[in-house]
């Protein structure tokens, strides 16, 4: 049940790069 949140911690660490 852990994947679901470190997907999201990921998502946050990647989702930045995305953006710029």
């Amino acid at each position: 049940k852990d994947t679901f949140k470190t997907a999201y911690i990921v998502l946050l660490q990647v989702l930045p790069l995305l953006i710029v």
